[in-house]
């Protein structure tokens, strides 16, 4: 048995390239992973503009924590679903390419694509009031988020049939854990905080907030790594057991 060709970078780029193309054609996707955070940051932010930028510094975390997740999840479940029911996931296998760079290729688009909707979705936070402390940790948060949840896209489009039932099921999985991880909504009993404070979206959130002041940690990152070694491994598996 013969080992996988390793990536070279003469073969790289034409393959982001054409990966950065695929995740901007999807208009719905980016509807729920840009367009929709987008408004209810800016929403949020003048409706309680009164109470100046207290309700802002809790909430912006949670939203580009979301637009981490569901761009990350969504981007890499749609398209590995797709190719599995088309047959092209056994293709590209076989191609000179080769799966480990389409798959290099596919992560790298995803973290350019998640980071400049990030950096619009920042800009705009902090022309509305946003005032972070530090930032030199968001970079870290922003590869280990997108990592994690490109693992669970993955895992998801490893387990189902179409593009449809890929996107489906990601966001009955990344809602409710939106939901009570306090990615829109902070506000909820305790028990709920303590029964979430492991699912990857949380921790997620909760590393962007402290990431945002001063005495904030940064072990969350390595959490987030960890969810993306399982969640990526287990759909590994899955491909090669059944591709």
């Amino acid at each position: 048995m013969t080992a996988a060709p390793s990536p070279k970078p003469a073969v790289l780029g034409p393959l982001v390239l054409a990966a950065a193309r695929d995740l901007l054609r999807h208009r719905v996707l980016l509807f729920f992973t840009f367009f929709a955070p987008l408004a209810y940051l800016s929403a949020f932010a003048l409706l309680f503009s009164s109470a100046g930028p207290g309700p802002l510094q809790t909430t912006a975390p949670g939203v580009l924590g979301w637009t981490i997740a569901s761009s990350a999840a969504l981007g890499a479940a749609v398209p590995l679903a797709a190719w599995r029911r088309s047959g092209l996931l056994r293709q590209v296998r076989r191609s000179p390419a080769g799966w480990p760079a389409v798959l290099l290729a596919r992560l790298l688009a995803l973290l350019g694509h998640t980071a400049w909707q990030v950096a619009a979705q920042l800009a705009i936070a902090v022309a509305l009031g946003l005032r972070p402390v530090r930032w030199w940790p968001l970079p870290l948060y922003l590869v280990a988020g997108t990592l994690a949840f490109a693992a669970l896209g993955l895992l998801v489009g490893a387990l189902t049939a179409t593009a449809e039932q890929a996107a489906a099921v990601t966001m009955l999985i990344l809602i409710p854990m939106g939901a009570t991880s306090g990615t829109f909504v902070t506000d909820a009993p305790a028990w709920v905080h303590s029964a979430v404070a492991v699912l990857p979206m949380r921790v997620q959130r909760n590393g962007l907030l402290a990431a945002l002041s001063e005495t904030g940690a940064v072990w969350p990152v390595a959490v987030l790594l960890g969810f993306a070694v399982v969640f990526g491994g287990l759909a590994l598996l899955r491909c090669r057991l059944n591709p």
